[in-house]
C-alpha cells in the first residue's frame, strides 16, 4: 500500500484519527478533514515527525458545504497524486430516548441528523463526483450496529440516522455496480467501540479491552485497500454486550 492515499472526513475524530495514523505507519498517506484545527493538529501530533511532514494533510473546513470538500480533494490529488478512498467518520455517539427532556432530544436529534446523514450525504456526493473524474475510488461510510439495532436503549435517533446514511451508500453502492463504474462503496458496521464518546456504556478495563479498538478498524481499512471485492457491509464483532 505504499503511495496509497485516503481522505478522512471526521479526521479529528477518536474512530478517523486511528484510522488515518495506521495508515500512514503503514506507508500511506492521509488528509484528515475536520471542522476543528486542534483536532487535527492532535491528529498528527502522534506520529513521527517525518511521516506527519511527508504523508499527511491537514484542511480544517466544513463538511456541510461541498466547496470544502473540493478544494480539500483538490490539494490531496495536487500533494499526493490523487485519491484512493475516502472514509466518512464524523460525529461521535451519543444517547437520545423517551426519557430525554423535549428540549434535549430534539439538539440531539438536529446533532444526529447533520453527523450521521447530512455530512455523509454531502461528503459522498462529492467524493463520487472526485472519483468519476479520476477513474477509481472507494468510498467507506462507518456505519454502526447500532443502525440495525432497534432494542438498543437510547437509539432513538442515532441509529435511525445511520441506518438511513448506510442504505444511501448501499443504493450508490448499486448504481455504480450497474454502471460498471469501478467505484468501491461498502459500510463498516462495528459493534461499540472503545472511545471517550462511549467511556459510560464501558465503565470498567475489562469492558473497553473487549470492545472494538479504534486502531483495529484502521488496520482493516490498510489491509483492504485494494479490495475489490469490497462488500457492502463489514462487521466489527465483540464480547461486549450494551
Amino acid at each position: 500500500m505504499q503511495g496509497k492515499t485516503i481522505f478522512i472526513v471526521g479526521g479529528g475524530g477518536h474512530i478517523g484519527k486511528a484510522i488515518g495514523r495506521e495508515f500512514v505507519k503503514n506507508g500511506g498517506n492521509v488528509t484528515f478533514f475536520s471542522r476543528t484545527q486542534s483536532k487535527l493538529e492532535d491528529a498528527v501530533r502522534g506520529l513521527h515527525v517525518e511521516q506527519a511532514v511527508d504523508h499527511t494533510h491537514i484542511f480544517a473546513g466544513d463538511a456541510l458545504k461541498p466547496e470544502d470538500l473540493e478544494r480539500a480533494l483538490t490539494e490531496t490529488k495536487a500533494r499526493f497524486g490523487g485519491v484512493d478512498a475516502v472514509v466518512l467518520s464524523a460525529g461521535g455517539w451519543t444517547l437520545n430516548s423517551r426519557k430525554s427532556s423535549d428540549a434535549d432530544s430534539l439538539n440531539a436529534a438536529e446533532d444526529h441528523f447533520r453527523d450521521f446523514f447530512l455530512i455523509p450525504f454531502i461528503s459522498g456526493r462529492v467524493a463520487l463526483k472526485f472519483f468519476e473524474e479520476q477513474g477509481h475510488g472507494m468510498l467507506l461510510n462507518m456505519s454502526s450496529h447500532a443502525a440495525l439495532n432497534p432494542k438498543l436503549e437510547g437509539n432513538d435517533t442515532y441509529g435511525p440516522m445511520k441506518a438511513a446514511a448506510h442504505l444511501l451508500m448501499t443504493r450508490w453502492r448499486w448504481e455504480e455496480m450497474e454502471k460498471g463504474s469501478g467505484i468501491l462503496i461498502g459500510n463498516l458496521t462495528p459493534m461499540i467501540v472503545n472511545t471517550p464518546d462511549t467511556a459510560s456504556v464501558l465503565p470498567t478495563p475489562e469492558m473497553k479491552a473487549k470492545a472494538v479498538q479504534p486502531r483495529d478498524i484502521g488496520r482493516w481499512v490498510v489491509d483492504h485497500i485494494d479490495d475489490k471485492s469490497l462488500q457492502e457491509s463489514t462487521p466489527f464483532n465483540c464480547d461486549v454486550v450494551v
